[in-house]
């Protein structure tokens, strides 16, 4: 039977509230991450999950008998992960909930104190589990990508969205799903065609620049005087120094930084006063101060109402 949470909530005090109606359904032997920033409800609901903390609305169904074990690791630092269970000295706290039965285990935070080889460790553990479901709560989009199935995005409280790594990082519905996968470009914009416009057209507050972006639902676009987000990823904008193609949101700008940052380079550009991001592959001929052409494709530029 698969774990199932149906309209499920929790406040603390009269009025504050740390989730609110969240419905949710885990399959059997899935790895699922549950990613949002600080104070976000993810930890209240492994808590809630685990039977720690009593919901204040709402119910967690799972088969009768099935133990849920919760491994807290934002009080215990590394110890989370690598330091000695109590239960089973020979093991690894999270090794030890791994290897026990076949209950559902909740990992909260496990990741964040690792280095870099420490996760790897504990990624490798994580894949090695066949038929567990497992749940991890984090920060880092990143670290949930390497081992869950699913994610669902939690912020302030609210479900935002669920879907595999991918599906979200791609295709974010919201600037709060957007901004908890990964770097973005955010800019204010107001549209310019019609709301039946396959491909709707927009000018940049700052700049004033004139951009397509991608087909999106009429319900996203507002009212023509309204001021909405447009938003790209710092890897989908190219730079160019020769022939480009006016079809992908042509716009003149001058390098203000460059930063190596091994697999990749970060570069920073201006745009007639519109700050945007790139992260190319490396930087050939093209130096601080000079003047290049960005490209940002439609299919990319995604619009946000929120």
């Amino acid at each position: 039977m698969p774990l199932k949470i149906d309209r499920l909530s929790k406040r603390f005090g009269n009025n504050t509230w740390a989730l609110r109606d969240i419905e949710l359904e885990i399959a059997d032997g899935e790895t699922f991450g549950i990613l949002g920033e600080s104070r976000s409800g993810k930890s209240t609901l492994l808590k809630l999950i685990a039977g720690t903390e009593k919901a204040t609305g709402g119910e967690i169904i799972v088969d009768p008998g099935t133990a849920v074990r919760l491994v807290d690791g934002t009080n215990g630092g590394k110890k989370s992960f690598f330091g000695r269970s109590a239960q089973s000295p020979s093991k690894t706290a999270v090794q030890d909930a791994l290897s026990d039965g076949n209950g559902i285990v909740a990992l909260d935070g496990c990741f964040e104190p690792l280095d870099i080889f420490e996760k790897q460790k504990a990624f490798d553990a994580i894949r090695n589990v066949n038929g567990r479901t497992i749940l991890i709560a984090s920060t880092d989009f990143r670290d949930l990508a390497e081992t869950c199935d699913r994610i669902a995005v939690l912020a302030d409280g609210y479900l935002v969205q669920v879907g595999t790594p991918q599906e979200i990082y791609r295709k974010p519905i919201s600037t709060a799903a957007a901004f908890a996968t990964g770097e973005l470009n955010r800019f204010d914009a107001r549209r310019l065609t019609s709301t039946d416009a396959g491909i709707p057209e927009f000018y940049t507050i700052v700049g004033g620049h004139r951009v397509f972006a991608q087909p999106t639902a009429k319900a996203a676009l507002g009212p023509l005087n309204q001021t909405i987000n447009l938003a790209i990823r710092p890897e989908h904008i190219f730079i160019s120094t020769g022939a480009s193609f006016p079809e992908d949101n042509l716009l003149k700008a001058i390098v203000r930084d460059i930063k190596f940052l091994g697999p990749s380079t970060r570069v920073l550009l201006d745009a007639d006063g519109l700050e945007l991001f790139a992260s190319v592959p490396r930087v050939v001929g093209l130096n601080v101060g000079e003047e290049c052409m960005v490209a940002l494709p439609p299919k990319n530029l995604h619009v946000f109402r929120s």
